[in-house]
C-alpha cells in the first residue's frame, strides 16, 4: 500500500476520508454521517491494525509505514512544472489566498507556497504512476485522460446524460472521430466550456436559466417555487381546476402537513452536522441564511424535500479575514434527513 501515514498526517487523511464519504452520502450503522474519529478506525484497518490505538503507537514522527518506500523526487523545476501542467494538474489559491494543487476532482491541502504545492503535486503523480522517478524522468500523458475518462464512467455508468452513445456512433460511421466512447464525451465536454459549462443534473450545456450548476429546466423541475401550492403539480402542467384532480382528495393537505416536519428535520440535521470534522477544527459556523426547499412530486404527492441553505464559516486561526460561504444540503423523506453535506 503507497501511503506515508504519520502522527502529523493521520488526522489530515481522516478528515479528508469523513469529507469525502459524506459527499458521497455514505453513512454510519446509525444512519448519522461518518466522523473523524470513524475515519481513524478506516485508516487503521487499511494497515491491518486492530483499532486506530494500536495504529497510532506504530507511527512516529514523520515515520512511514513499514509497508511503504521513500522514493526519490526530482527536483520541481519550470520544465516539471510544465510536465505537472500537461499531465493535468495545476496549483490554484484556495479560499484563504493559499496555494493547493487540484488534479480533476482531487485537490490537497493549503501549502504556504507555491513551491510547497508543487512538491507536493509531483509527490502525488509519483504515488499515481503518472511520473516514473529516475532520471530522466518519464512522464506519462495519458494519464490525465484516463483519469478522466475513469472519472465520468463512474458517475455516469453506462452512458453520458448528453453525450450519448448514438451520438458517437454516428461519429464513428462519419468518420468524424475514431476515439472510443468515453474519450469521445471526454473531448466534447472539454470543448463545450468543460464541466462547470455543462448540467450537474443532466449533463447539457448550459443555457443561462438555471442555477446552482443546473440548466434552467433541471433547475426548475425541482424549484419549489414553481409548483402549484394546491395540489403540489409543477405550475406548467398544473390541472387543479380539472375534474381528473378531484380523484385525489387530501394530497394538497397532506403535502402541507408534511412541511413543517420535513423542516424541522433538516433543522435538527443542520443542528446535529460536525462541520470542523469535515472543514478543519479551526473553523467554525458564524452564521447562516434561511432554508431554500425544493420538492420532488410524484402523481402530485410530495415524494422528498430537498433544503439548502448558505452557510458563513470564519478560520478562528485568521480572525480578521472575511467568512468563507459553503452550502449546507439535506434531503428529507418522511420526515428522516438524509445524506447532509456541505459543499465548498
Amino acid at each position: 500500500m503507497k501511503l506515508d501515514i504519520t502522527v502529523e498526517n493521520l488526522k489530515p487523511v481522516s478528515e479528508k476520508l469523513v469529507a469525502r464519504m459524506n459527499q458521497l452520502g455514505l453513512v454510519s450503522k446509525t444512519g448519522n454521517p461518518v466522523v473523524v474519529d470513524q475515519a481513524f478506525e478506516l485508516v487503521s484497518a487499511l494497515f491491518g491494525r486492530r483499532n486506530q490505538h494500536v495504529f497510532r503507537k506504530a507511527l512516529t514522527s514523520e515515520a512511514k509505514c513499514s509497508c511503504c518506500i521513500a522514493k526519490p523526487i526530482p527536483a520541481v523545476d519550470d520544465a516539471m512544472i510544465a510536465a505537472l501542467e500537461t499531465l493535468g494538474y495545476s496549483v490554484r489559491l484556495s479560499d484563504f489566498k493559499r496555494p493547493y494543487w487540484a488534479f480533476g476532482d482531487d485537490a490537497s491541502e493549503d501549502f504556504n507556497t507555491e513551491a510547497e504545492a508543487w512538491k507536493a503535486a509531483l509527490t502525488d503523480a509519483l504515488a499515481r504512476g503518472r511520473i516514473a522517478a529516475g532520471a530522466p524522468v518519464q512522464v506519462d500523458f495519458h494519464a490525465a485522460m484516463r483519469q478522466t475518462m475513469e472519472d465520468l464512467e463512474q458517475r455516469w455508468g453506462h452512458e453520458h446524460g448528453w453525450y450519448t452513445r448514438e451520438d458517437w456512433r454516428i461519429d464513428v460511421r462519419d468518420d468524424n472521430t475514431r476515439l472510443g466512447y468515453w474519450e469521445w464525451v471526454a473531448h466534447n465536454i472539454e470543448s463545450h466550456g468543460g464541466e462547470e459549462e455543462h448540467c450537474d443534473s443532466c449533463g447539457k450545456e448550459l443555457d443561462g436559466d438555471g442555477w446552482d450548476g443546473k440548466c434552467g429546466d433541471c433547475a426548475d423541475a425541482n424549484c419549489v417555487d414553481n409548483h402549484c401550492t394546491e395540489c403540489g403539480e409543477y405550475t406548467r402542467e398544473c390541472r387543479c381546476d380539472e375534474s381528473t384532480e378531484q380523484s385525489q382528495p387530501g394530497v394538497g393537505a397532506a403535502n402541507a402537513a408534511s412541511a413543517e416536519r420535513d423542516t424541522q428535520a433538516a433543522e435538527e440535521s443542520y443542528d446535529a452536522f460536525d462541520f470542523q470534522a469535515v472543514l478543519g477544527d479551526n473553523f467554525r459556523v458564524a452564521a447562516s441564511n434561511s432554508w431554500e426547499p425544493c420538492t420532488h412530486l410524484v402523481g402530485g404527492k410530495i415524494v422528498k424535500r430537498s433544503f439548502s441553505r448558505t452557510v458563513f464559516i470564519e478560520d478562528l486561526e485568521k480572525p480578521d479575514e472575511d467568512t468563507k460561504k459553503v452550502r449546507f444540503s439535506v434531503e428529507v423523506i418522511d420526515g428522516v434527513a438524509q445524506n447532509p453535506r456541505v459543499n465548498g
